[in-house]
């Protein structure tokens, strides 16, 4: 540990542990994902400002994206805890087999287009 981690009380980084998903709440999970959905953040910029692993943050997408789904499912009584519909269960079943090269490609796009806009370029 550096003087100037013990004088601001910081732990190195290989002593922070990461945090689990159930230390946030609904609404900071919401805005976790939607800061993704809408660029105004990347999954790696969350996941570092949050102290979460990418597998949580990409639970959150895929829940959200269910939920999206099933509340906008006509028809549906979601008192009722009814479950998705097979067509939409298809759906998320296709949107998550994107093949991770495909994903790791657009985090690297996103990544750089989130760079150049922080240095004006």
């Amino acid at each position: 540990m550096t003087d100037q981690q013990k004088e601001e009380g910081e732990q190195p980084a290989s002593i922070v542990q990461k945090r689990n998903s159930s230390t946030w709440s609904a609404a900071q999970r919401v805005e976790a994902v939607l800061k993704i959905w809408s660029e105004r953040g990347t999954p790696s910029q969350i996941c570092r400002e949050m102290n979460i692993t990418w597998t949580i943050l990409n639970h959150w997408q895929q829940r959200a994206m269910e939920g999206m789904l099933q509340a906008l499912e006509p028809g549906v009584r979601l008192d009722k805890g009814q479950a998705l519909s097979p067509r939409l269960q298809e759906l998320i079943r296709k949107r998550s087999a994107i093949p991770k090269e495909k994903l790791a490609t657009r985090l690297r796009r996103l990544e750089k287009k989130e760079q150049q806009r922080q240095t004006g370029g």
